[in-house]
């Protein structure tokens, strides 16, 4: 509840800066050897103070940076929106924000940039997700909205900036040591630090969880003084709802119409919230989820006790508060978001993939179910067996469907084979937080870094045998093959496309791995080119595939050995 016992806030300092702190050496320490053993060692005063200001320099540039929205509205962009707010923060004895921002999340958020050590004054920038506006109605999001500004009123980002900044620091070194391949490339320093990442990571989230469900109740009381709790509880439940229909609905809408229309629709944010809608009133009562240590935020039913609210209204608005702010003529253009070039064009690589891969109905039932997945569509149980792949898309049916139980015996069946379905099995297992109690849980963590171990050595070994010329033909249907050529053929900047495929045993495990080759123009992105192509290999091919995007530009050249086995593949039968 709201007075849940927890580590005191200065406690909680102490760790974050400290940790902090502990981040920052294992950056620059290196660093600041190279720079000060050689000051020292002529004992310069000069150099050793060359070399002080240089290390605290580098220091400050070291900070980790709060992500900045994509989209910042001027307030001539949204003069009704900003004078709610404004008011809103009078109300609750806020300072008012210097920014609002509109971003793709359901979801709102109370950023606060430049804290930490910062030479530039704190900037408040409230961050409103596009859906919000388009599911809920203005009082609503006005409780939302009232709810980040009670963060802002109790100044909560004294401390969780430390917090956040902590907690993203390590977890973006542990992410980039867990990479494919980060080992051979990694020092044993590298991997002192990721391995303190890996067991400090779950502590510190664990002590500090405590105090940030603490702020949730401080700012749920807040913004219920200001919208009237009632306001605020249907506010809660209508996202709660929400976000289960978006786990449910997943990216099946976007699919579909990217299936049928070679550009975005002006009002699929619309269609999404509607599918969203749609799943919920299909799964009837409301049914609230069972507390997630993980999670910063209370569970619901916490929160509408807090507030004194023992019944809900949660009918659905007729008029969204975007409409009520922006008006029928400019909220679709809002809605849209502020698309670009690169957008428009994964939309066509995507529509012209779709095309090709989706209508087909050929393949195992496996693959008939993938494909169905990918439409969005839940294939028949009965069709499917006991295959790993069969497995795997029967525990995605039934957590679609909110059955937990069943997901969970499915998916430990499936991870009990020798096979790489296990390795997302595992995954899924991790990600919907399937385990009977904490007990179940902790195993399953070390599943996933053994997976996640095993998977790395794979990629590896699999690299080092393609540049040696070991590849096969790649483990797609014709019909996938073809659809995503022509839908890399979209994007100007690719040359050429070649496809191939590898096997491997690792650790006991059977392997499967497609990998796109791309050749780009010299003037291209290279980084660019591989986002946008990574997402469409992820559409063909069975499930558990291992999956590489490799580009290079026209003028470097392939490893001879794997030019070699390369031409000679492209020669045979089966890509003929």
């Amino acid at each position: 509840m709201a007075g849940r016992a927890g580590p005191s806030p200065a406690w909680l300092a102490a760790v974050a800066l400290g940790a902090a702190l502990l981040h920052q050496l294992y950056w620059l320490l290196p660093l600041a050897l190279m720079l000060g053993l050689p000051a020292l060692w002529f004992g310069q005063p000069v150099l050793v103070g060359l070399a002080l200001v240089a290390f605290l320099g580098l220091a400050w540039i070291f900070q980790p940076r709060a992500p900045l929205p994509p989209q910042r509205l001027a307030v001539q962009d949204a003069p009704r929106l900003y004078e709610r707010v404004h008011a809103l923060a009078d109300a609750l004895q806020a300072p008012r924000v210097h920014a609002i921002a509109l971003d793709d999340e359901l979801n709102a958020g109370a950023l606060e940039l430049n804290r930490g050590v910062s030479l530039r004054p704190v900037r408040r920038v409230l961050v409103i997700g596009r859906p919000l506006l388009a599911a809920l109605d203005a009082q609503a999001v006005e409780a939302v909205i009232a709810h980040e500004l009670g963060h802002f009123s109790r100044q909560h980002g004294r401390l969780g900036h430390w917090l956040y900044r902590t907690r993203q620091s390590w977890a973006t070194l542990r992410d980039l040591q867990d990479e494919p391949g980060a080992d051979r490339d990694s020092s044993a320093w590298d991997r002192a630090a990721s391995g303190f990442a890996h067991r400090f990571l779950p502590w510190f989230d664990r002590i500090s969880h405590a105090h940030l469900r603490r702020c949730e109740f401080e700012a749920d009381a807040l913004a219920a003084r200001a919208v009237q709790p009632q306001a605020l509880a249907r506010a809660l439940v209508q996202l709660h709802q929400l976000q289960d229909g978006v786990m449910r609905v997943g990216a099946s809408t976007v699919r579909q119409q990217m299936l049928r229309h070679a550009q975005r629709p002006a009002d699929l944010l619309d269609r999404e919230v509607a599918a969203w809608r749609e799943s919920v009133q299909a799964r009837g009562a409301l049914e609230t989820s069972p507390p997630d240590d993980d999670d910063t935020h209370p569970p619901l039913d916490e929160r509408l006790a807090a507030l004194g609210v023992a019944a809900v209204d949660a009918a659905w608005p007729s008029r969204r508060a975007g409409l009520s702010w922006w008006g029928g003529e400019s909220w679709p253009a809002v809605a849209a978001g502020p698309g670009d070039e690169a957008q428009r064009l994964r939309w066509r690589m995507a529509h012209r993939l779709l095309q090709g891969v989706l209508p087909a109905a050929a393949g195992t039932p496996e693959h008939r179910a993938q494909r169905a997945w990918i439409r969005g569509e839940l294939p028949s149980d009965g069709e499917l067996g006991d295959t790993p792949a069969a497995l795997l898309i029967r525990a995605r049916i039934a957590l679609r469907q909110g059955d937990r139980a069943a997901a969970r015996q499915l998916l430990l069946a499936c991870r009990a084979l020798k096979t790489a379905e296990r390795d997302d099995a595992t995954r899924l297992l991790m990600q919907h937080r399937l385990a009977a109690d904490a007990t179940q849980q902790r195993p399953h963590a070390a599943w996933w870094q053994a997976v996640q171990a095993r998977r790395a050595a794979a990629f590896e070994s699999m690299e080092t045998a393609r540049l040696r010329g070991r590849i096969e033909p790649p483990p797609l249907e014709a019909d996938e093959q073809a659809a995503l050529r022509a839908a890399l053929g979209e994007h100007p900047d690719i040359l050429e496309v070649d496809l191939l495929g590898q096997s491997m045993q690792v650790q006991g495990v059977d392997y499967r791995m497609v990998v796109l080759l791309l050749r780009i123009a010299s003037q291209a992105d290279e980084d660019a080119v591989a986002d946008a192509a990574q997402p469409l290999l992820a559409w063909v091919g069975d499930a558990a595939l291992l999956r590489v995007v490799q580009v290079r530009y026209a003028d470097e050249a392939l490893a001879p050995a794997l030019a070699e086995a390369l031409r000679a593949l492209q020669a045979g039968p089966v890509l003929a």
